[in-house]
């Protein structure tokens, strides 16, 4: 997984190295909350001044839901009372306007059916787009697609979304190839595997350990 750290930051500042641990994966995220550590201490920092990690999701056959749970949950290793990084999990239905722009860091995970990004996930961009444009210049993202042969166009469609945005590509798109190609394979439930999960994380820990160091 290659990090893409802005131009500053290449020049000279310490390089940032993603190392993963493997974290057991719980059962399916569902509803929408914030998965945020609460203070404990005296020199905790207040969630106000937290940044925000916002992962977006959407899933029919659970093969996207997967993606984005190994990336929060590798993610999560960043959180801490005394952290400057809260992460937050959302399925694209229940995100809006006001989580897109609290947030300072995105990863948008989808499938790609008919060679394009998943209907529910465009409607969370159709919903969030104006409200948001002009209003996250420079803020990291990343994406995760998960294809049955291909995958190249939905990422291409989010790529376009984000540059709209101006968001800054902080690290390399990750396409995952379930080679599901009748119309059984594609509606059956997905299990994706072990290394293609920890492509996910890597990009949920780089991402929220690079925004925690200021690296974005």
């Amino acid at each position: 997984m290659r990090l893409i750290a802005p131009a500053a930051f290449a020049r000279g500042a310490p390089r940032y190295s993603a190392t993963l641990t493997r974290t057991p994966l719980p059962g399916i995220h569902t509803g929408r909350r914030s998965f945020s550590a609460s203070p404990t201490s005296n020199d905790a920092i207040a969630q106000d001044d937290k940044k925000k990690l916002l992962i977006v999701y959407h899933t029919m056959t659970d093969g996207t839901r997967q993606m984005a749970q190994a990336a929060y949950e590798a993610a999560r290793k960043a959180e801490s009372p005394d952290s400057p990084i809260t992460i937050q999990m959302l399925k694209a239905r229940d995100a809006g306007p006001e989580d897109v722009l609290s947030a300072s860091g995105y990863i948008f995970a989808t499938p790609e059916n008919l060679a394009a990004m998943a209907g529910i996930m465009k409607d969370f961009f159709d919903r969030t787009y104006y409200a948001a444009l002009g209003k996250l210049n420079g803020r990291p993202y990343a994406c995760m697609i998960c294809a049955g042969s291909d995958g190249e166009n939905a990422m291409r469609q989010v790529d376009r979304i984000a540059k709209g945005w101006r968001l800054k590509k902080a690290a390399d798109g990750i396409i995952v190839i379930t080679h599901a190609q009748t119309a059984e394979r594609c509606h059956a439930m997905k299990t994706i595997e072990k290394p293609d999960l920890e492509r996910c994380a890597e990009v949920g820990e780089a991402l929220a350990e690079g925004m925690a160091m200021g690296v974005f």
